[in-house]
């Protein structure tokens, strides 16, 4: 068995999220686990090892101190770039939640089919753990999650069509229409 490149962008995930003391929302499991899960989304839906890495890697750049330099000095350009194609842009003096949320859509739009088959397994894996968020915000959340994985048109079908349809679950649970 060969060496396996994404564990460093793992460990130097595991090591950022940790150095805040990040937790998963709800469950407080080690924030690591749901990078793992990113990741294994990607892998398993014929992601390349620069995808990969970029998955374990896609919240540090908004969530922990670690930089883009420091990205591009320990991974390169490509893994870089994708990481800040998933990374949200919005700013809070960009106006309201709806605003802010409206910018980041258009700019993970814009990514290419390798950013936004990362950003639906980031969307997948988030909402299988929905029911630990506030009832009143998982609403907007999944509202949210559906209109971005619908304009994520580029990324990995299966992938779509899974984020798709747990927020239709969800939207259904809930009782809201998703007209």
């Amino acid at each position: 068995m060969g060496f396996d490149p994404t564990l460093l962008a793992r460990r130097t995930a595991d090591e950022a999220h940790r150095s805040i003391g990040q937790v998963r929302k709800g469950s407080g499991a080690p924030y690591i686990t749901h990078c793992d899960a990113v990741a294994g989304l990607v892998r398993q839906h014929g992601g390349t090892f620069s995808m990969i890495e970029a998955a374990f890697l896609h919240d540090t750049l908004e969530d922990t101190p670690l930089t883009e330099n420091d990205i591009l000095e320990m991974f390169g350009p490509a893994v870089l770039d994708l990481v800040k194609a998933v990374t949200s842009i919005s700013k809070p003096e960009d106006g309201n939640r709806a605003t802010r949320k409206a910018i980041d859509l258009k700019h993970y739009a814009s990514g290419d089919a390798r950013a936004q088959t990362i950003k639906l397994a980031d969307i997948v894996d988030n909402l299988s753990d929905i029911s630990t968020l506030d009832p009143k915000f998982a609403e907007v959340y999944i509202w949210e999650k559906y209109q971005l994985a619908r304009a994520l048109s580029k990324g990995h079908s299966e992938l779509r069509e899974q984020a798709i349809d747990l927020c239709l679950k969800h939207i259904k649970e809930l009782g809201l229409s998703a007209d």
